[in-house]
C-alpha cells in the first residue's frame, strides 16, 4: 500500500513539475496572456501561436495546435489579476496563482508577465 501511494505521488508531483515548468516558460515568452471563461488562460506569442490552459477540478489540460496535454492534478482556486495601464484595467493578465494539491498536499504556484511598454501605447492610446 506504501509503494502504490510513493509511486502515485511521483506521478502527481511529475505532472506538477512539467505543469509548472510549462506555465512559467509560456508566461515569460508570451506578448499576450489573456483569462477567458472562468477556466481558460490563452497565451500568444510574437507569430501568434496561441497555448490554452483549461482549469478543471481535477486536471489541468494544455492545448497547443493539435498537441494536447493532460496533467492529473486537483485544482483548487485560481487567482487573476489583470493589468492596469495608466489606471485603466485591461484584459490582460498580468499575474496569475494557481493552488493545486497534490495527494491532500496544498501547493501554491505563481506566474507573472511584464508587458512590452510600446506594445501597451499602442493598444490603449
Amino acid at each position: 500500500m506504501r509503494y502504490v501511494s510513493f509511486v502515485d505521488y511521483n506521478n502527481a508531483y511529475d505532472d506538477l513539475m512539467i505543469v509548472d515548468r510549462q506555465l512559467r516558460y509560456d508566461f515569460m515568452n508570451a506578448d499576450i496572456v489573456t483569462f477567458d471563461n472562468g477556466n481558460i488562460i490563452n497565451v500568444t506569442k510574437e507569430n501568434f501561436n496561441s497555448i490554452s490552459y483549461i482549469f478543471q477540478e481535477n486536471v489541468i489540460i494544455r492545448k497547443q495546435g493539435i498537441r494536447i496535454d493532460y496533467f492529473k492534478l486537483d485544482v483548487l482556486e485560481k487567482q487573476i489579476r489583470y493589468l492596469t495601464f495608466r489606471e485603466k484595467k485591461t484584459h490582460l493578465v498580468d499575474r496569475f496563482h494557481l493552488h493545486v494539491t497534490i495527494m491532500s498536499k496544498p501547493i501554491l504556484l505563481s506566474y507573472a508577465i511584464n508587458y512590452d511598454p510600446y506594445f501597451l501605447m499602442k493598444q490603449y492610446e
